[in-house]
């Protein structure tokens, strides 16, 4: 799983998520997280809560490798938050996620 995003619609993406997912329910990782896919026409991203269901498609994203995996979609935005105006590599390794912008490295 690897994709290239710029900052302004990861964000974009996380944002909206961010209102859907329920960061106070610790026992259920299904409300609390968001299920990343690359996909070979963009990245989407699905969150739930027990009301609602919302799925986001952007095609602004270069995929190189498919795959998905599911991301505490506050913690990840809070992180993209602080990063500069720039392309972010999204990879899986060793299980778990890894974002680099500019000089910045987070997993």
């Amino acid at each position: 799983m690897k994709a290239t995003i710029h900052k302004y619609e990861l964000n974009k993406l996380l944002s909206k998520a961010r209102k859907i997912v329920n960061n106070s329910d610790k026992g259920n990782p299904i409300t609390r997280n968001g299920l990343l896919e690359f996909e070979s026409d963009g990245i989407s991203l699905y969150t739930v809560n027990s009301e609602t269901s919302l799925l986001q498609k952007t095609g602004e994203a270069k995929v190189d490798k498919v795959g998905s995996i599911l991301i505490p979609v506050v913690r990840v935005h809070d992180f993209v938050q602080t990063l500069p105006d720039e392309f972010i590599s999204i990879y899986l390794k060793s299980n778990k996620i890894n974002l680099e912008c500019d000089e910045v490295k987070a997993s």
